[in-house]
């Protein structure tokens, strides 16, 4: 069994090759993208992480995922230009928690 936090933004942090990585995770239904796509399948919950400073290729592997703070409920948003701007305000909140790490 595993348990799957509420849905919304969170910051993160794993080990990654030896190092420390930091990121946001989405979990949720992700209803702007969604939306937009227009897909006849069903939507299904999503787990993605973004780590930041970080450009490896990771399909494949397996990782271990910390969750430091929650910062807010997954949101649908009128455009993608307006959930670009939210995740670039959710980064800035959540740089100063992760250099206090």
């Amino acid at each position: 069994y595993k348990l799957i936090p509420k849905n919304g933004v969170y910051v993160v942090k794993s080990q990654i090759t030896g190092r420390t990585v930091y990121g946001m995770m989405n979990i949720g239904y992700n209803p702007t993208v969604s939306e937009m796509e227009q897909n006849t399948s069903p939507i299904k919950q999503r787990i993605e992480v973004h780590f930041f400073d970080f450009e490896e290729d990771l399909y494949g592997q397996n990782l271990e995922i910390h969750i430091l703070e929650r910062l807010r409920d997954e949101q649908k948003f009128d455009s993608l230009d307006a959930l670009k701007s939210q995740l670039q305000k959710d980064k800035e909140t959540a740089l100063p928690l992760i250099s206090g790490q």
